[in-house]
This record gives structure tokens, C-alpha cells and sequence, in this order.
């Protein structure tokens, strides 16, 4: 047990690895990078802390693509950002998981503990609580109209309402949205839990423009075209540069105004998909209608 290699296992292991979180691999394979050479009893939790050291002194980095297809190349550059704490501690938690899977397959002896007990996490600041208004929003909206992509206003103003993460919008189909209860249903989250959530009528309005007149439900409601540009166009033309840096601030603004609506801490968690085995026992008596009702109110008129 001694000789057995972090690096030989854990690429096995992570080959077999087929759960909701698609970027677990890239996180594993950082660690492989670091401290594949080393036996895993041999890893200390000062292993751990130099290789976070070295993440987080490279910073954030970016893919810069130039040329026309077939003939596109690409490179990496570092953008000179830090990473966000949230950001290193998932990094830091895909060791133990690693451990997790390896003592599942008997590579690992029960009672051995994964050096990243001992290692202190960074401190997170999850509630990120955005100063911005529904007319901010619908101005946002209206301006991403000029886009060429024609479903850019409905995919902000679902992603403004609903929360949704972008990989969720990705994956988004029209047999997912029920317009005559203003619902959405998310067939797996990023906690790997299904759950519902309710639509603005701005966004129903929105997602009506573009459904077609002969689809198929199976069919994806936005699919993975690429529209950062595009976005990023219409909120500089909107004026919100300074609020809405990415899209995925977009989840945040939907938890916001929620919260300017007075909607409850577990309303909020349940529109946004945020469960708990806790938490989850305290709101499972609710029905949607708390969902609708709350989205109604923060963005009526």
C-alpha cells in the first residue's frame, strides 16, 4: 500500500468518473500535475498548501482563439485576475474525492485521512447580493434585441428570473418549460437534484418570440451557441458594465430581486436550486406556487 502512486490510480480513477460535475476532471488532473509522482501516503498537508500556492499565484487565464475554421489555433494567456476563493476551495476538495473513490475500490485503507483535512479553506462570500433594478434589466433586455443572435434577450431574461446556471440553459429543452404555470424543470442541477423553477412574464413573453412555429419538444431552446460577445455588447450598450462583468452574475441578479420582493431565504434557495439535506427537509412541504408567486411580484409592474 505504501508504493501505490497518487498519479497511476487516480487517472484510472477519474476515467471512470461519470457524476453531474463535468469539471472535476480538469480539477483532478491539476493535482495529478503536482503531486502525481508521489506515493499517496507520502502526500502532507504541506503538499497540498505548496500546490495551491502555485494555483493561485498563476492567476486566471483566458483562451484566446484567432484565425478562420479549419485553420483556428488557440492559446492561453493569463488575464492578471485572482482566483475567486470559491474557485480554489473546489479545487481543493477534488483530492478528497479522489480519496473517496480510491478507498470505494479498496486502493486506499479505511482509515487513512486525505492531507486536505488540515489544510484551511479560503473564505467564501456566496451570498453575492447585486445593486440592481427591473428596469436596469429591462433596458438590458430591450438592448439585446440589436443583437444578430436573435434569442439573446430571452435567454437573459430567463437566466435574470429563473437563476439558471448557463449549462443548465445549455442543456434546456422545450419540453422543459411549462408556459401555462410559468415552470421551468431541471432535470439534473450541479448538486445532481432535480428541481423546478418559475419564469418571469417578461421571460415567458421573451421565450414565446422565438419558439417556432414547428418544433419538437426534444428540441433545445438555446443550445450551445456562442453569444459572450453578444452579450457582453448589450450590457456595455445598457450601461451595466460595472454590475454585470459575466453572465453568470445573471443567477445572482435573480436572487436579488427576489430579495427586494421580499421573498423568503428559502423561497430564494428553492427558485435558485440551492438544497441541503437540511435545508431540504425545512421547504419540502412547499408547492411551486411560493415560486410563481415570489417571480410575480419581482417582476410585475
Amino acid at each position: 500500500m505504501d508504493k501505490v502512486v497518487f498519479g497511476d490510480t487516480a487517472l484510472k480513477l477519474i476515467a471512470t468518473y461519470t457524476g453531474p460535475d463535468h469539471s472535476l476532471v480538469t480539477r483532478c488532473q491539476f493535482w495529478i500535475a503536482q503531486l502525481g509522482h508521489k506515493p499517496w501516503l507520502d502526500i502532507t498537508p504541506e503538499d497540498i498548501e505548496r500546490a495551491l500556492s502555485v494555483y493561485m499565484a498563476a492567476g486566471k487565464s483566458k483562451v484566446i482563439r484567432s484565425g478562420r475554421p479549419p485553420n483556428v489555433t488557440r492559446r492561453v494567456v493569463a488575464t492578471g485576475e485572482p482566483h475567486a476563493p470559491a474557485t480554489i476551495n473546489k479545487l481543493l476538495m477534488a483530492f478528497p474525492t479522489l480519496v473517496k473513490m480510491a478507498k470505494e475500490r479498496y486502493l486506499l485503507p479505511r482509515s487513512y485521512q486525505s492531507p486536505t483535512k488540515f489544510v484551511t479553506k479560503q473564505r467564501e462570500d456566496n451570498a453575492r447580493y447585486i445593486e440592481i433594478t427591473r428596469a436596469e434589466i429591462d433596458r438590458l433586455i430591450l438592448v439585446a434585441g440589436l443583437a444578430r443572435w436573435k434569442p439573446l434577450p430571452a435567454i437573459i431574461a430567463t437566466a435574470a428570473s429563473t437563476g439558471l446556471r448557463l449549462g443548465n440553459l445549455r442543456k434546456l429543452k422545450w419540453s422543459d418549460i411549462n408556459f401555462d404555470k410559468k415552470l421551468i424543470s431541471v432535470p439534473t442541477s450541479k448538486n445532481g437534484s432535480a428541481y423546478s423553477c418559475a419564469l418571469s412574464n417578461s421571460a415567458i413573453e421573451q421565450l414565446h418570440k422565438i419558439k417556432r412555429a414547428h418544433y419538437q419538444p426534444s428540441d433545445l431552446v438555446f443550445g450551445n451557441h456562442h453569444f459572450v460577445r453578444s452579450y457582453k455588447s448589450a450590457v456595455k450598450d445598457a450601461g451595466l458594465e460595472g454590475k454585470l462583468t459575466c453572465f453568470h452574475l445573471l443567477r445572482h441578479v435573480a436572487a436579488s430581486l427576489l430579495s427586494q420582493a421580499n421573498a423568503s431565504e428559502l423561497t430564494v434557495m428553492s427558485q435558485l436550486g440551492q438544497k441541503s439535506p437540511s435545508m431540504a427537509r425545512r421547504y419540502s412541504h412547499l408547492s411551486n406556487q411560493h415560486l410563481v408567486d415570489a417571480v410575480g411580484r419581482a417582476w410585475s409592474n
